[in-house]
């Protein structure tokens, strides 16, 4: 954050010490050895624990990165799929729904779980999630469909599905229009990480004299892949951020 050259505000950025830097480096199973075991990764930056939640559930290390996935085995399909995701300093999950058809190809459908992001109240295992920060007058533990990403980025930002899709309705109380968790639009991407700021009053910052206490969600990324429509054995995979 920086003053504005001539005017009265400032400038902000969320990811400007991200600019030109890598993920990593990841230690990977290659699968040599057990091809159902392809991708997963053993470390983070040399980290087989995540050390900032203070708690081996929560700080494992989980699944691939995403960009890989083992090969699933008929009759041994699995229930849930976990990716690693270092923005959030964290793994998370989705679940198996069923079998579903893209491009006339049959695939197994895995949709965000619900208690990835649930509260401890929904999911006692999420407990050590439960960060203090500088802003909290709680013990920590946020609504549902919340994270504190304080512990992992430093910064007062919260982390949530768009327009806090599987988050707690009272999350919604704050907007007048404009916030509407739509599962057709919100929940159809590997993983979409958003990350929200918890507004308060400051009587020394101008533009926060008046604002009311709440969540105001600040942006949201998504990941995706574009599947270019063709014949089967031609399918180009797309990334794009």
């Amino acid at each position: 954050m920086r003053p504005a050259e001539g005017a009265n505000g400032f400038y902000f950025s969320m990811f400007s010490h991200m600019n030109r830097s890598e993920s990593g480096p990841y230690e990977m199973v290659r699968g040599r050895e057990n091809v159902y075991e392809l991708g997963n990764i053993v470390s983070y930056k040399g980290q087989k624990v995540m050390p900032m939640w203070g708690d081996k559930y929560c700080g494992q290390i989980n699944g691939s990165d995403s960009s890989i996935f083992p090969p699933i085995k008929e009759g041994n399909v699995p229930k849930k799929l976990y990716t690693f995701e270092p923005d959030i300093c964290r793994s998370v999950y989705v679940d198996l729904v069923g079998k579903k058809e893209i491009f006339n190809i049959s695939a197994y459908y895995y949709e965000i779980s619900e208690s990835a992001f649930a509260a401890k109240s929904a999911n006692p295992n999420n407990r050590c999630f439960c960060k203090k920060n500088w802003s909290a007058n709680h013990d920590g533990c946020l609504l549902m469909g919340l994270l504190n990403l304080m512990p992992c980025q430093g910064a007062p930002a919260i982390a949530s599905l768009p327009h806090f899709f599987l988050g707690s309705e009272e999350l919604l109380e704050y907007f007048g229009s404009g916030i509407k968790p739509d599962k057709e639009k919100h929940n159809t991407y590997v993983y979409i990480d958003p990350f929200n700021i918890e507004l308060r009053q400051i009587d020394t910052v101008t533009q926060l004299k008046r604002v009311p206490t709440g969540l105001f969600p600040m942006l949201w990324l998504e990941e995706v892949c574009r599947l270019w429509i063709g014949r089967p054995e031609n399918v180009l995979i797309m990334p794009e951020v």
